[in-house]
């Protein structure tokens, strides 16, 4: 008795196992790293397979958009035996944590890693007078 009530479990639980490995890229986010060293905002996110050509970062107000585009390295295989990377195409919208000067910004992809350095700057406020 104790078999059928586990198989039955598992039959229930399937779609749930089979929606978190899908290939599927709105299953996939990509992961990212936010921390602040003195005057500057350090972003680091891994970019596994992707070449610096295949990356596409914008930065609108404090909105960073990060896109990127990677092949499988494998080809013509007969049978994935695991397959838990992603290939292809995956974005990123991420809020900054604070106002940046976008013209200052600096990316570097080094041994798969995107390392985004965004200078800080102070919010400026501005008084209108009203005519």
């Amino acid at each position: 008795m104790q078999s059928i009530h586990i198989k039955k479990e598992i039959d229930e639980a399937s779609p749930e196992i089979d929606d978190i490995y899908s290939d599927d890229a709105e299953s996939f986010e990509l992961p990212i790293d936010i921390a602040r060293h003195a005057d500057k905002l350090i972003i680091v996110v891994p970019m596994v397979g992707a070449k610096s050509d295949d990356i596409n970062l914008t930065i609108n107000n404090e909105i960073l958009y990060i896109y990127k585009a990677a092949r499988n390295p494998i080809e013509n295989v007969d049978n994935h035996y695991l397959k838990e990377c992603h290939w292809g195409e995956l974005a990123r919208e991420v809020e900054l944590p604070t106002q940046i000067d976008p013209s200052t910004s600096q990316a570097e992809l080094k041994n798969g890693i995107l390392k985004i350095v965004l200078p800080i700057t102070k919010a400026k406020t501005r008084i209108i007078k009203v005519r």
